[in-house]
């Protein structure tokens, strides 16, 4: 499976795009396929994107089963740094052991 993250964020919210990234993870971790999530033209990834898509998916399927599922293309440093940060974060936050 592969996604364009920019066509999901193009009109909607952070919030609302986050929702729709949620739905698109979870479709590939249902159908145990990996998401090839190109990042192409993603200016910035804000937190409520991400509470909205990686943190639900942390909530419904746990870390372990997020990282499994994604794989990144044309990404930068900066992104994976803050992608990186909210992951950890959150595994710190809630006192999950990996």
């Amino acid at each position: 499976m592969q996604v364009v993250l920019n066509d999901i964020l193009k009109e909607k919210t952070y919030p609302e795009a986050g929702t729709a990234f949620f739905q698109v993870i979870e479709q590939a971790i249902c159908a145990n396929e990996k998401l090839k999530i190109d990042m192409k033209d993603v200016d910035s990834i804000p937190t409520m994107f991400m509470t909205n898509s990686f943190g639900r998916i942390m909530d419904a399927y746990g870390v372990k089963k997020l990282k499994e599922t994604m794989l990144f293309v044309h990404i930068s440093k900066a992104q994976i740094e803050r992608i990186r940060k909210y992951l950890n974060d959150y595994v710190e936050t809630y006192n999950i052991i990996q």
